[in-house]
Order: C-alpha cells, then sequence, then structure tokens
C-alpha cells in the first residue's frame, strides 16, 4: 500500500512487526536497566516526526509541552541525557549571570559521602558528570555537609552560613543553588525547600534541581511535580531512570532560559533529528509508568524488611533504593554475591557492590514481587552456604 493517499495526505499503513522476546532478569543494580516494553516500542509506530533541530518534530514538541505544564513552567527542552540537562542548565545561568561582572561563579551542592548505611552518596552533577561543570562552565563548584551525621539534605542555615555574597578578590561569588530530590531515594523535606528559596532570593542566587527521580518523589508524596518545583529556576527531569523509557530527559524552566540552553545544546552536540522516535517512549512512560510508581516503593519496603530479616543493616527507602550493609553478617557484600553464583535460577538476580560491605538496590517497574522473593531466597541461600 502506498504511504500516501491520492490527495497527498498520509495513508495508514499497516505492518505485521514481531517483537523479539527479552530474556527475562531481576536486575536490582540501577532503574536505568530497564529494556523497553512492546506496548512502548509500539507508542513509536502511532508517532509523528520531524527535524528536531528545525524544531519540526511534533512528538517532541507534545513531550516538551506536556512535561511544561506538569511542572508549572513555561516552556521544556527534551535532550539525549540528564547530565545533558544538567550541564546545560548550569551553563545556562551561568551565563544569565554574567551581567553581574563576576571573573568566576560558584554553585552549591550538598558533599559526596560514603554511600554506607549511614549516609548516602551524592551529588550527580559534579561527581557522576566527568568534571563537567568546569569543562563546561568554568566554575567553582562549593560541596557542603549537612549539619548533622544522620541528616541527609542540606538545610536553609548551612547554605546562607556558606554563602560567598561579596564579589571580591579572593573568592568566586556564590550564584547557583543545586540540590537533588530524591537524593539516593530520599524525599528532600519540602519544607526546607520553601526557606532555602527564601535564601536564595535573599542573595539574588537562582536555584536548579537535579529531578532525576523526581517523579518518585511526587508519586510518593502525593505532591504533583508543579508543586516540587515551585521553588526552582530550572529543573531535570530523567525519563530513563524510574519511567523506563530507553533514553532521554527534559530541562523546564523559563521561556528565554529554555532559548539559551537550546543554544547551548547544539554547542555541546546535542542537536538530534528524528527525535520523536524516542521521545514517543518518553511520553508513553509518563502515561502508563509513572501512574503505578508506587507499586515500586511497596515492593522496595518489601525487599527493605525481608533484608532486616536476613542480617543486613538497611536504610528504610523513601522511593525505591535501599543501601544494606553486611558488616554485622561478617562477610563482604562481594563474598555474598561470590556465594551466591552457585544459587542463581532460570531468571537471574542482578546485583553489584558500592562499598566492601555495601549495596545500593534499587526496584523499578520491571521488579515485581516475584523479582523480591527470588532476590531473598538468593541472599539467604548464599549466606547460609557461608556459615550463617
Amino acid at each position: 500500500m502506498s504511504s500516501q493517499q491520492h490527495d497527498g495526505s498520509p495513508a495508514e499503513v499497516k505492518m505485521e512487526v514481531t517483537y523479539r522476546p527479552q530474556k527475562k532478569v531481576f536486575d536490582f543494580r540501577s532503574d536505568t536497566v530497564t529494556r523497553p516494553t512492546p506496548e512502548m516500542l509500539a507508542s513509536i509506530f502511532q508517532a509523528e516526526f520531524g527535524d528536531e533541530v528545525r524544531g519540526e518534530d511534533p512528538t517532541v514538541k507534545l513531550l516538551q509541552d506536556k512535561v511544561a505544564e506538569m511542572t508549572g513552567k513555561e516552556a521544556a527542552l527534551y535532550v539525549c541525557s540528564g547530565n545533558m540537562s544538567n550541564q546545560l542548565a548550569i551553563r545556562t545561568h551561568v551565563t544569565n549571570n554574567y551581567s553581574k561582572e563576576v571573573a568566576l561563579q560558584e554553585i552549591i551542592y550538598r558533599q559526596v559521602s560514603h554511600p554506607d548505611v549511614h549516609e548516602l552518596m551524592d551529588h550527580q552533577v559534579y561527581v557522576y558528570e566527568l568534571g563537567g561543570i568546569a569543562f563546561f562552565s568554568q566554575s567553582q563548584v562549593k560541596p557542603l555537609n549537612p549539619n548533622h551525621f544522620n541528616e541527609k539534605h542540606l538545610t536553609a542555615d548551612i547554605i546562607e552560613k556558606n554563602l560567598n555574597t561579596k564579589n571580591d578578590l579572593h573568592h568566586p561569588l556564590s550564584t547557583i543553588i543545586s540540590l537533588e530530590n530524591t537524593l539516593n531515594g530520599s524525599i528532600f523535606p519540602h519544607e526546607e525547600l520553601q526557606k532555602i528559596r527564601g535564601v536564595a532570593d535573599k542573595y539574588g542566587l537562582v536555584m536548579h534541581l537535579d529531578g532525576a527521580r523526581l517523579w518518585n518523589a511526587s508519586a510518593a508524596t502525593g505532591l504533583s511535580l508543579k508543586e516540587l518545583t515551585q521553588h526552582f529556576d530550572s529543573v531535570s527531569l530523567c525519563l530513563s531512570k524510574g519511567l523506563g523509557a530507553p533514553v532521554g530527559s527534559v530541562l523546564v524552566g523559563s521561556r528565554k532560559f529554555i532559548e539559551r540552553a537550546k543554544q547551548y545544546r547544539k554547542l555541546f552536540g546535542g542537536g538530534w533529528r528524528q527525535a520523536g522516535v524516542v521521545a514517543a517512549c518518553g511520553l508513553w512512560s509518563i502515561e502508563n509508568v509513572f501512574p503505578k510508581m508506587n507499586d515500586d516503593h511497596t515492593n522496595a519496603l518489601l525487599l527493605h524488611e525481608g533484608l532486616l530479616k536476613l542480617g543486613f543493616e538497611a536504610v528504610k527507602p523513601d522511593t525505591n533504593m535501599i543501601f544494606i550493609d553486611s558488616t554485622k553478617l561478617g562477610h563482604s557484600f562481594e563474598s555474598i554475591l561470590k556465594a551466591a553464583e552457585p544459587f542463581q535460577k532460570e531468571v537471574p538476580v542482578l546485583m553489584e557492590v558500592n562499598t566492601t560491605y555495601g549495596a545500593r538496590l534499587v526496584v523499578h517497574h520491571q521488579i515485581g514481587r516475584d523479582g523480591v522473593e527470588a532476590a531473598l531466597q538468593l541472599l539467604s541461600s548464599a549466606i547460609q552456604s557461608l556459615g550463617q
């Protein structure tokens, strides 16, 4: 059948597509390991495409408009990764601050720390993005620690005490506060964000949010994305983590901010053509995975309960991540995983080591209760074989 009608309008083309079955696996290493489902891939065949560099891809426009509306921002920009959306945001804010006539700017982050059961690691933007801020934005990062050992998030008080607000010859000027929500699965206290916004306004700073897993925070708290992003000038939202899309991130902000970020996207090599092919998957994920995301959190709680019974130390999860420590079992987690190898079933369970005695286990939409039970049974068998 021709792909066009006699009048030149597009004609529907019927196709038979065979989906190659994927080998089933319970993969707890991250929520980035999910695979596109047949339904998600089918959404591509229903989408329209165009040249996104020219702003002509209707599916990308649908995605951008949807996320902008959900977050209450004026505009949005679809990019290939969370890494790119964060770096675009920082670069754009730094450029917008050039009017302050300072030689070097400073971005406030939470200090990185060891990912054990007591203290969680971050911050993705300056630790896991290959020094992108120094390379792309020529700016200094000031990492701060929370006030107390058991606190996971920065407070307005600790941020204000550590700002450089005077333009002198010895220190770069603090211009941007960058936070993350969720932070290793932990939800940022909403009331504290309002206080931090007050500090930012007092000293004329802008705020960026790495919201790679903000979808999880919204599902867990019942707060809308608009409520969770209201205090930020820009927000990066990943589609390829908890939502399960194969690729992509959306940056939101004011219309002027996004127009400038679009120029930097091109400069960074991020312009793409018929991007609607993957944008369609992102739209499908928002519409079909996001409404069920609390199932992941329920399964994470079940996993947490089972891990405690096995003798692990584990932080109770707010969302879909569990950090565990095997110190009290007397074995490194690496040795436990090694002992587990002979007990793997037909559907393998994948986990990985983060520190000598610790690990991060992540639940996502392709791990159900059966996956949780399989993981607990595997770890139980391994521990018993080691003499516990």
